[in-house]
C-alpha cells in the first residue's frame, strides 16, 4: 500500500480577536496589537483608593488628558516585551563596546582638563536627571488610561534607568574604576549653582499630580537638554580636541 503525503492548508474560522477585528477588520493581526490593544481594565474593580476615593483604581479623570479613544494612540516601533528587549540589549552591548574601546586606547585619560571636567561636572550628573525622569515615567504609566499609553510610559521609565546606568559606566570609566567621580556629581547635582534650576524642575515634575502634564513637561527639557548635551558639546568635542 502506498501513501502519498500531501500539503493540507487548514484555513482559519478566525483571523484574530473579535475585538481587533472590529476596530482593524478581518486581518490577521501583528503580536503587538494582540497584546497592546484594548486590554485597559475599565470595570469591576473592588474598591477605590483609599488615599483618593473620589477616583477608580483606573480611571480617565487622573489628567486632564483625556482621549476619546485611548486605543487610537499605538507605538510607531510597535515594541511589546520580546522585540523591545532584544532591541536595549543591542544598544548595550554596543555602548558596551565603544567604551571598551576608548579605554583599551586610553582616550578617556588624555582628555584636557577642562573637558574632563565638564563630563564630570554637568554630563554625569545628569544621571540624577535621568533617575527622576524614570519615576516621572512610571508614574505615567501608573495613572495613564490606555494600556497602549501605559506601554509606552512603562518602556520609557526602562529606558531612563538604562540612561543613568550608561553614565554612572562613563563616570567610573572616567574614575579609572573607582565611584569618586560619580560621588562628585552627586554633589554637583544637589549644590552646583548651574544645576540647581534642572534640579528644580526635575523635582516639581515628581511631585506633579496630573501625569500627562508631567510627561509633557519632561519632554519638553528633553528637548532642550539632549540637544544642548548630546549634540551641540559632541560636536564642540570635536572640534576642540576631545574626541574621545
Amino acid at each position: 500500500m502506498q501513501y502519498e503525503l500531501r500539503t493540507l492548508v487548514i484555513e482559519p474560522r478566525r483571523k484574530t480577536f473579535t475585538n481587533l477585528a472590529e476596530r482593524y477588520g478581518d486581518r490577521p493581526a501583528s503580536r503587538y496589537e494582540e497584546g497592546s490593544v484594548e486590554i485597559q481594565a475599565t470595570e469591576n474593580f473592588h474598591y477605590r483608593p483609599l488615599w483618593d476615593p473620589q477616583h477608580e483604581l483606573f480611571d480617565p479623570r487622573w489628567s486632564e488628558l483625556r482621549l476619546t479613544d485611548p486605543d487610537s494612540f499605538t507605538d510607531p516601533r510597535q515594541y511589546y516585551y520580546a522585540p523591545y528587549v532584544t532591541a536595549r540589549a543591542h544598544l548595550h552591548e554596543a555602548f558596551a563596546a565603544t567604551l571598551d574601546y576608548l579605554d583599551k586606547r586610553g582616550l578617556l585619560a588624555r582628555l584636557p582638563g577642562p573637558w574632563a571636567a565638564l563630563l564630570g561636572g554637568l554630563v554625569i550628573p545628569l544621571r540624577h536627571y535621568e533617575s527622576g525622569a524614570q519615576m516621572i515615567s512610571t508614574y505615567g504609566c501608573r495613572f495613564a488610561y490606555g494600556s497602549t499609553v501605559e506601554q509606552c510610559c512603562s518602556y520609557a521609565a526602562f529606558d531612563r534607568v538604562g540612561n543613568a546606568q550608561l553614565l554612572s559606566r562613563v563616570g567610573l570609566a572616567l574614575g579609572d574604576g573607582s565611584d569618586a567621580l560619580l560621588a562628585e556629581a552627586k554633589a554637583a547635582w544637589t549644590g552646583a549653582a548651574a544645576l540647581q534650576p534642572l534640579r528644580r524642575l526635575t523635582e516639581e515634575l515628581l511631585v506633579e499630580k496630573d501625569w500627562a502634564v508631567a510627561l509633557t513637561g519632561l519632554d519638553l527639557t528633553d528637548q532642550l537638554l539632549y540637544a544642548l548635551a548630546y549634540r551641540h558639546l559632541d560636536e564642540a568635542a570635536l572640534l576642540g580636541g576631545a574626541g574621545g
